[in-house]
């Protein structure tokens, strides 16, 4: 196998399967209106591709961290130095702010 592969979930066990994503897998929203929105597809992946997919994701997670850091900081320095940090255009990249 090559990078992902669609596979249907049998219908027998599409309802433990939803459950499953709902309870154990963390999916907050399995239903906008009447539509449901657990797929009754799986991506079945090779090892290589689930460990990129596993890299970018730990990646992604530190970058995420990093910059909430960054905005903690750059508000906790709005407020000690008496301007509020609420409402400021630009954005934070590396720590110096940019319009």
């Amino acid at each position: 196998m090559s990078g992902a592969v669609l596979a249907r979930i049998p219908a027998e066990g599409y309802s433990d399967y939803r459950y499953e994503a709902i309870f154990r897998a963390y999916k907050w929203d399995p239903q906008v209106e009447d539509h449901n929105t657990v797929a009754g597809y799986g991506a079945l992946l090779d090892r290589e591709t689930a460990r990129q997919l596993e890299l970018w994701a730990e990646e992604l997670s530190a970058e995420t961290m990093e910059i909430e850091g960054a905005i903690v900081g750059a508000a906790r320095s709005d407020k000690k130095a008496g301007t509020s940090f609420k409402g400021k255009k630009g954005h934070l990249q590396n720590g110096r702010r940019f319009p």
